[in-house]
């Protein structure tokens, strides 16, 4: 009984030991295309219009505010009195 629990966990072992190697070598870069502009087959009348994207061009800024909280932090002081 106890040779055959051994050696389903050497085998158990070496498959997921497989498994994992195979994990890491497995390149999918050959399944990768290149992205050729007009290569996603989209309608001409649908493409994108602009010219350049600015990302944050029309976000709105609110009023900044003090903060109302006036206490401290104990954390400070509690990790200096532990680890001084």
């Amino acid at each position: 009984m106890n040779r055959k629990i051994t050696a389903a966990t050497a085998a158990a072992i070496i498959f997921y030991m497989g498994v994992i190697v195979g994990w890491h070598v497995y390149s999918p870069e050959r399944n990768i295309g290149l992205q050729n502009p007009g290569a996603d087959n989209r309608p001409p009348e649908t493409a994108r219009k602009a010219s350049d994207v600015r990302i944050g061009e029309f976000f709105m800024r609110y009023e900044e505010t003090t903060s109302r909280l006036t206490g401290k932090w104990g954390c400070r002081k509690l990790f200096r009195q532990r680890w001084a």
